[in-house]
Protein backbone atom coordinates (compact mmCIF):
# COMPACT_ATOMS: atom_id res chain seq x y z
CA UNK A 1 0.00 0.00 0.00
CA UNK A 2 1.07 3.54 -0.36
CA UNK A 3 0.61 6.72 1.42
CA UNK A 4 1.39 9.87 0.30
CA UNK A 5 3.00 12.42 3.39
CA UNK A 6 2.07 15.54 1.78
CA UNK A 7 -1.68 14.47 1.92
CA UNK A 8 -1.18 13.24 5.45
CA UNK A 9 0.48 15.99 6.68
CA UNK A 10 -2.37 18.68 4.94
CA UNK A 11 -4.84 16.79 6.56
CA UNK A 12 -3.05 16.21 9.99
CA UNK A 13 -2.31 20.29 10.04
CA UNK A 14 -6.23 21.14 9.29
CA UNK A 15 -6.90 18.77 12.30
CA UNK A 16 -4.81 20.40 14.35
CA UNK A 17 -5.80 24.10 14.01
CA UNK A 18 -9.64 22.89 14.86
CA UNK A 19 -9.07 21.23 18.51
CA UNK A 20 -12.79 20.98 20.21
CA UNK A 21 -13.66 19.46 23.52
CA UNK A 22 -15.68 16.43 24.37
CA UNK A 23 -18.68 15.53 22.73
CA UNK A 24 -18.72 18.83 20.94
CA UNK A 25 -16.14 17.67 18.07
CA UNK A 26 -18.62 18.93 15.39
CA UNK A 27 -16.24 20.49 12.60
CA UNK A 28 -13.59 17.47 13.10
CA UNK A 29 -16.21 15.23 13.37
CA UNK A 30 -18.50 16.38 9.57
CA UNK A 31 -14.61 16.52 8.37
CA UNK A 32 -14.13 13.08 9.08
CA UNK A 33 -17.55 11.69 7.88
CA UNK A 34 -17.28 13.80 4.48
CA UNK A 35 -13.61 12.46 3.86
CA UNK A 36 -15.14 8.61 4.32
CA UNK A 37 -17.85 9.28 1.89
CA UNK A 38 -15.33 10.96 -0.70
CA UNK A 39 -13.45 7.28 -0.47
CA UNK A 40 -16.74 5.51 -1.07
CA UNK A 41 -17.55 4.66 2.96
CA UNK A 42 -20.49 4.89 4.75
CA UNK A 43 -19.90 6.18 7.61
CA UNK A 44 -22.31 6.28 10.24
CA UNK A 45 -22.55 8.71 13.35
CA UNK A 46 -22.29 6.91 17.18
CA UNK A 47 -22.54 8.85 20.82
CA UNK A 48 -23.30 12.25 19.51
CA UNK A 49 -20.53 13.12 17.39
CA UNK A 50 -18.09 9.45 16.77
CA UNK A 51 -17.89 8.09 13.15
CA UNK A 52 -17.37 4.88 12.29
CA UNK A 53 -17.14 2.78 8.91
CA UNK A 54 -16.57 -0.24 7.89
CA UNK A 55 -14.38 -1.84 4.57
CA UNK A 56 -14.98 -4.83 3.64
CA UNK A 57 -11.82 -7.45 2.44
CA UNK A 58 -12.55 -8.85 -1.19
CA UNK A 59 -9.60 -11.65 -1.21
CA UNK A 60 -11.61 -14.67 0.61
CA UNK A 61 -14.47 -15.17 2.73
CA UNK A 62 -13.82 -14.44 6.97
CA UNK A 63 -15.29 -13.76 10.16
CA UNK A 64 -12.28 -11.74 11.24
CA UNK A 65 -13.18 -8.19 12.00
CA UNK A 66 -10.59 -6.03 13.63
CA UNK A 67 -11.20 -2.28 14.69
CA UNK A 68 -8.55 0.50 15.19
CA UNK A 69 -9.90 3.51 17.42
CA UNK A 70 -8.83 7.14 16.66
CA UNK A 71 -9.85 9.59 19.36
CA UNK A 72 -10.74 12.85 17.98
CA UNK A 73 -11.22 15.54 21.49
CA UNK A 74 -8.17 17.99 22.23
CA UNK A 75 -7.58 19.80 25.62
CA UNK A 76 -8.59 22.98 27.41
CA UNK A 77 -4.99 24.31 26.95
CA UNK A 78 -3.54 27.42 25.27
CA UNK A 79 -0.86 26.58 22.68
CA UNK A 80 2.50 27.29 22.76
CA UNK A 81 3.88 24.96 20.13
CA UNK A 82 5.41 27.65 17.92
CA UNK A 83 3.67 25.44 14.65
CA UNK A 84 2.17 28.21 12.17
CA UNK A 85 -0.30 25.72 11.97
CA UNK A 86 -1.32 26.62 15.56
CA UNK A 87 -4.98 25.98 16.96
CA UNK A 88 -7.94 28.72 15.91
CA UNK A 89 -9.78 27.82 18.95
CA UNK A 90 -8.71 29.49 21.45
CA UNK A 91 -8.58 27.85 24.83
CA UNK A 92 -7.79 24.42 23.16
CA UNK A 93 -4.78 22.63 21.48
CA UNK A 94 -4.34 19.24 20.39
CA UNK A 95 -1.60 18.06 22.91
CA UNK A 96 -2.05 14.64 23.05
CA UNK A 97 -1.88 13.65 19.25
CA UNK A 98 -5.57 12.58 18.93
CA UNK A 99 -4.81 15.04 15.75
CA UNK A 100 -2.11 12.63 14.39
CA UNK A 101 -4.29 9.50 15.26
CA UNK A 102 -7.18 11.00 13.46
CA UNK A 103 -5.30 11.76 9.76
CA UNK A 104 -3.27 8.31 10.06
CA UNK A 105 -6.57 6.58 10.76
CA UNK A 106 -8.08 8.54 7.80
CA UNK A 107 -5.43 7.48 5.32
CA UNK A 108 -5.30 4.07 6.52
CA UNK A 109 -8.93 3.54 5.69
CA UNK A 110 -8.18 5.38 2.67
CA UNK A 111 -5.40 3.02 1.77
CA UNK A 112 -7.48 -0.41 2.54
CA UNK A 113 -10.21 0.98 0.72
CA UNK A 114 -8.41 1.42 -2.64
CA UNK A 115 -6.82 -2.61 -1.74
CA UNK A 116 -9.51 -4.54 -0.56
CA UNK A 117 -8.37 -7.51 -2.73
CA UNK A 118 -5.55 -7.69 -0.38
CA UNK A 119 -7.25 -8.22 2.18
CA UNK A 120 -10.06 -10.90 3.57
CA UNK A 121 -12.38 -10.22 6.40
CA UNK A 122 -13.48 -6.66 7.74
CA UNK A 123 -11.61 -3.17 8.70
CA UNK A 124 -14.01 -1.68 11.18
CA UNK A 125 -12.13 2.08 11.62
CA UNK A 126 -13.55 4.06 15.05
CA UNK A 127 -13.04 7.86 15.40
CA UNK A 128 -14.01 8.25 19.27
CA UNK A 129 -15.04 11.42 20.91
CA UNK A 130 -14.63 12.51 24.77
CA UNK A 131 -11.54 10.06 25.36
CA UNK A 132 -10.32 12.71 27.87
CA UNK A 133 -11.63 12.35 30.97
CA UNK A 134 -15.41 12.03 29.89
CA UNK A 135 -14.72 9.07 28.14
CA UNK A 136 -16.73 8.01 24.95
CA UNK A 137 -15.93 4.21 24.31
CA UNK A 138 -18.55 2.80 26.71
CA UNK A 139 -21.07 4.91 24.59
CA UNK A 140 -20.21 3.71 21.52
CA UNK A 141 -19.53 0.24 22.36
CA UNK A 142 -23.04 1.05 24.40
CA UNK A 143 -24.74 1.74 20.84
CA UNK A 144 -23.20 -1.46 18.72
CA UNK A 145 -19.45 -0.20 17.81
CA UNK A 146 -17.97 -3.50 18.92
CA UNK A 147 -20.78 -5.51 17.65
CA UNK A 148 -18.79 -8.30 15.33
CA UNK A 149 -15.87 -6.92 16.43
CA UNK A 150 -13.17 -9.93 17.15
CA UNK A 151 -9.75 -7.68 17.79
CA UNK A 152 -9.29 -4.62 18.42
CA UNK A 153 -5.72 -1.89 17.89
CA UNK A 154 -5.08 1.26 18.97
CA UNK A 155 -1.90 3.75 18.48
CA UNK A 156 -0.88 6.30 21.12
CA UNK A 157 1.51 8.77 20.35
CA UNK A 158 5.37 9.05 22.39
CA UNK A 159 6.83 12.58 21.74
CA UNK A 160 9.61 11.72 23.95
CA UNK A 161 10.50 8.73 22.35
CA UNK A 162 12.62 8.55 18.82
CA UNK A 163 10.65 8.81 15.40
CA UNK A 164 9.22 5.19 14.76
CA UNK A 165 9.72 3.67 18.13
CA UNK A 166 7.39 1.18 19.13
CA UNK A 167 6.25 1.00 22.50
CA UNK A 168 4.30 -2.33 23.57
CA UNK A 169 3.45 -4.58 26.66
CA UNK A 170 1.57 -7.96 27.21
CA UNK A 171 -1.00 -7.59 29.80
CA UNK A 172 -2.29 -4.51 31.54
CA UNK A 173 -0.40 -1.27 29.80
CA UNK A 174 -2.59 1.46 31.32
CA UNK A 175 -4.21 2.27 34.74
CA UNK A 176 -7.36 2.84 35.92
CA UNK A 177 -7.42 6.34 36.10
CA UNK A 178 -9.81 7.06 39.02
CA UNK A 179 -10.48 9.90 41.60
CA UNK A 180 -11.96 10.49 45.12
CA UNK A 181 -12.91 13.34 46.78
CA UNK A 182 -13.01 13.13 51.15
CA UNK A 183 -14.86 15.62 53.09
CA UNK A 184 -13.52 16.05 56.78
CA UNK A 185 -16.01 17.36 59.04
CA UNK A 186 -15.29 18.72 62.49
CA UNK A 187 -16.57 21.38 64.69
CA UNK A 188 -15.54 24.60 64.30
CA UNK A 189 -15.07 27.78 66.15
CA UNK A 190 -11.81 30.45 67.61
CA UNK A 191 -8.72 29.67 66.86
CA UNK A 192 -7.84 30.61 70.61
CA UNK A 193 -9.74 28.14 71.80
CA UNK A 194 -9.04 25.04 70.17
CA UNK A 195 -10.28 22.66 73.11
CA UNK A 196 -13.27 23.76 72.52
CA UNK A 197 -13.19 22.40 68.61
CA UNK A 198 -12.70 19.30 66.33
CA UNK A 199 -10.16 21.16 64.14
CA UNK A 200 -10.91 19.03 60.56
CA UNK A 201 -7.51 20.14 59.67
CA UNK A 202 -5.45 18.46 61.79
CA UNK A 203 -8.03 15.21 60.63
CA UNK A 204 -7.46 15.66 56.92
CA UNK A 205 -3.12 16.18 57.63
CA UNK A 206 -3.12 13.11 59.33
CA UNK A 207 -4.72 11.24 56.81
CA UNK A 208 -3.04 12.88 53.86
CA UNK A 209 0.53 12.04 55.94
CA UNK A 210 -1.26 7.94 55.83
CA UNK A 211 -2.47 8.20 52.05
CA UNK A 212 1.21 9.43 51.42
CA UNK A 213 2.72 6.48 52.93
CA UNK A 214 0.03 4.04 51.54
CA UNK A 215 1.54 2.17 48.55
CA UNK A 216 4.97 1.55 50.73
CA UNK A 217 3.32 0.04 53.09
CA UNK A 218 0.62 -1.79 51.95
CA UNK A 219 1.05 -1.79 48.27
CA UNK A 220 4.28 -2.52 48.26
CA UNK A 221 4.37 -5.74 46.02
CA UNK A 222 1.59 -3.94 43.75
CA UNK A 223 1.89 -1.66 40.22
CA UNK A 224 -0.32 1.29 41.94
CA UNK A 225 -0.35 5.22 43.03
CA UNK A 226 -2.62 7.15 44.74
CA UNK A 227 -2.14 10.85 45.36
CA UNK A 228 -4.03 13.97 46.76
CA UNK A 229 -4.02 16.76 44.52
CA UNK A 230 -5.88 19.50 46.38
CA UNK A 231 -6.90 20.48 49.51
CA UNK A 232 -9.56 23.16 50.50
CA UNK A 233 -10.60 24.32 53.48
CA UNK A 234 -10.31 27.75 56.34
CA UNK A 235 -11.19 31.09 55.37
CA UNK A 236 -9.16 33.10 57.98
CA UNK A 237 -6.09 32.99 60.12
CA UNK A 238 -7.98 33.21 63.54
CA UNK A 239 -10.90 30.92 62.61
CA UNK A 240 -10.59 26.68 62.80
CA UNK A 241 -12.97 25.64 60.02
CA UNK A 242 -16.06 23.21 60.01
CA UNK A 243 -14.96 21.38 57.00
CA UNK A 244 -12.05 20.66 55.04
CA UNK A 245 -11.88 18.59 51.62
CA UNK A 246 -9.11 16.98 49.57
CA UNK A 247 -9.35 15.25 46.11
CA UNK A 248 -7.01 12.73 44.72
CA UNK A 249 -6.12 10.20 42.33
CA UNK A 250 -6.01 6.75 42.58
CA UNK A 251 -4.45 4.27 40.00
CA UNK A 252 -3.90 0.66 39.21
CA UNK A 253 -3.01 -2.04 36.42
CA UNK A 254 -5.76 -4.74 38.40
CA UNK A 255 -9.02 -4.91 39.55
CA UNK A 256 -7.94 -6.55 42.65
CA UNK A 257 -5.39 -4.14 43.36
CA UNK A 258 -7.94 -1.28 42.12
CA UNK A 259 -10.82 -2.45 44.64
CA UNK A 260 -8.36 -2.90 47.47
CA UNK A 261 -6.69 0.55 47.08
CA UNK A 262 -10.60 2.00 47.04
CA UNK A 263 -11.25 0.35 50.08
CA UNK A 264 -7.97 0.93 51.96
CA UNK A 265 -8.70 4.40 51.41
CA UNK A 266 -11.78 5.03 53.05
CA UNK A 267 -10.57 2.81 56.02
CA UNK A 268 -8.39 4.97 56.78
CA UNK A 269 -10.28 7.94 56.61
CA UNK A 270 -12.90 6.06 58.56
CA UNK A 271 -10.33 5.39 61.53
CA UNK A 272 -8.67 8.70 61.97
CA UNK A 273 -11.99 10.55 62.22
CA UNK A 274 -13.41 8.26 64.73
CA UNK A 275 -9.97 9.10 66.73
CA UNK A 276 -11.08 12.87 66.51
CA UNK A 277 -14.32 12.38 67.19
CA UNK A 278 -15.14 14.12 63.34
CA UNK A 279 -17.45 12.55 60.54
CA UNK A 280 -15.96 12.23 56.84
CA UNK A 281 -17.72 12.01 53.22
CA UNK A 282 -15.39 9.62 51.14
CA UNK A 283 -16.80 9.18 47.27
CA UNK A 284 -15.16 7.11 44.98
CA UNK A 285 -15.57 7.57 41.40
CA UNK A 286 -15.05 4.69 39.14
CA UNK A 287 -13.31 5.92 36.09
CA UNK A 288 -11.90 3.40 32.89
CA UNK A 289 -10.58 -0.03 33.71
CA UNK A 290 -7.00 -0.75 32.95
CA UNK A 291 -6.23 -1.55 29.45
CA UNK A 292 -5.00 -5.32 29.65
CA UNK A 293 -3.35 -6.31 26.05
CA UNK A 294 -3.21 -9.73 24.24
CA UNK A 295 -0.10 -10.84 23.60
CA UNK A 296 -1.70 -12.74 20.84
CA UNK A 297 -2.61 -9.33 18.75
CA UNK A 298 1.07 -8.15 20.18
CA UNK A 299 2.76 -10.32 18.44
CA UNK A 300 0.76 -9.49 15.08
CA UNK A 301 2.16 -6.12 15.63
CA UNK A 302 5.67 -6.63 16.39
CA UNK A 303 5.80 -8.98 13.14
CA UNK A 304 3.92 -6.06 11.36
CA UNK A 305 6.63 -3.93 12.88
CA UNK A 306 9.49 -5.79 10.92
CA UNK A 307 7.86 -5.50 8.23
CA UNK A 308 7.49 -1.33 8.36
CA UNK A 309 9.75 0.61 6.71
CA UNK A 310 11.08 3.58 9.29
CA UNK A 311 10.89 1.61 12.59
CA UNK A 312 13.97 2.31 14.84
CA UNK A 313 12.93 0.09 17.25
CA UNK A 314 10.81 -2.50 18.96
CA UNK A 315 11.26 -1.76 23.14
CA UNK A 316 9.06 -4.39 25.33
CA UNK A 317 7.71 -2.04 28.54
CA UNK A 318 8.93 -3.44 31.78
CA UNK A 319 6.19 -1.21 33.16
CA UNK A 320 3.04 0.02 32.28
CA UNK A 321 1.66 3.88 32.01
CA UNK A 322 -0.08 5.36 35.12
CA UNK A 323 -2.09 7.41 32.90
CA UNK A 324 -5.62 5.93 32.06
CA UNK A 325 -7.82 5.16 28.95
CA UNK A 326 -10.91 4.50 27.62
CA UNK A 327 -9.56 2.11 25.07
CA UNK A 328 -9.80 -0.14 27.76
CA UNK A 329 -13.40 -0.97 27.62
CA UNK A 330 -12.46 -2.16 24.32
CA UNK A 331 -9.76 -4.49 25.40
CA UNK A 332 -11.96 -5.98 28.21
CA UNK A 333 -14.33 -7.04 25.41
CA UNK A 334 -12.25 -8.20 22.83
CA UNK A 335 -8.28 -9.40 22.05
CA UNK A 336 -6.32 -6.26 21.69
CA UNK A 337 -2.95 -4.19 21.21
CA UNK A 338 -2.86 -0.74 22.81
CA UNK A 339 0.39 0.63 21.83
CA UNK A 340 2.69 3.92 21.89
CA UNK A 341 4.58 5.19 18.83
CA UNK A 342 7.91 7.46 19.00
CA UNK A 343 7.18 10.66 17.14
CA UNK A 344 9.92 12.46 18.87
CA UNK A 345 12.22 14.42 15.59
CA UNK A 346 15.00 16.52 16.70
CA UNK A 347 15.13 19.10 18.80
CA UNK A 348 13.69 19.64 22.38
CA UNK A 349 10.78 17.26 23.16
CA UNK A 350 7.49 17.91 25.35
CA UNK A 351 5.57 15.72 27.00
CA UNK A 352 1.48 15.09 26.20
CA UNK A 353 -0.70 17.80 27.59
CA UNK A 354 2.09 20.36 27.13
CA UNK A 355 1.25 23.75 25.78
CA UNK A 356 4.37 23.41 23.75
CA UNK A 357 3.73 19.50 22.45
CA UNK A 358 4.47 18.86 19.12
CA UNK A 359 5.08 15.77 16.52
CA UNK A 360 7.82 15.33 14.23
CA UNK A 361 5.64 15.07 10.90
CA UNK A 362 7.81 12.07 9.00
CA UNK A 363 6.53 9.93 11.96
CA UNK A 364 2.53 10.36 9.96
CA UNK A 365 3.79 8.40 6.95
CA UNK A 366 5.28 5.29 9.62
CA UNK A 367 2.35 5.80 11.81
CA UNK A 368 -0.21 4.55 8.49
CA UNK A 369 2.02 2.05 7.38
CA UNK A 370 2.80 0.12 11.09
CA UNK A 371 -0.89 0.80 11.60
CA UNK A 372 -1.99 -1.12 7.75
CA UNK A 373 0.33 -4.07 8.32
CA UNK A 374 -0.64 -4.89 11.22
CA UNK A 375 -4.28 -5.03 9.94
CA UNK A 376 -2.96 -7.23 7.12
CA UNK A 377 -1.02 -9.51 9.34
CA UNK A 378 -4.33 -10.19 11.88
CA UNK A 379 -6.56 -10.30 8.74
CA UNK A 380 -4.17 -12.75 6.91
Amino acid sequence: MNFNLTDIKKTYRYLHTIPEPAFEEYKTSEYIFDFLKKINLSPKILAKTGVFADIYGKKDTSDKMILIRADIDALPINEESGVEFHSKNIGYMHACGHDMHTACLLYVAKALSENADMFSGTVRVVFQPAEEGVGGAKPMIDEGVLDGVTAALCMHVDPLSDTGTLLYRDGSITASPDDYKLTVKGKGGHAAEPNKCINPLVVISEIIQKYSSLIENDFADKECVTTVCTCNGGSFNNIIPDTVEITGTARAFDDKTRYELKSKLEEIAKNVCDRYCAHYDFTYNELYPPTVNSAEINSMLKSAADKTTGISSIIELKNGYMIGDDFAYFAKKVPSSYFRFGVGGKGERYPLHSSKFRIDENSLLIACMLIANTILEYLD
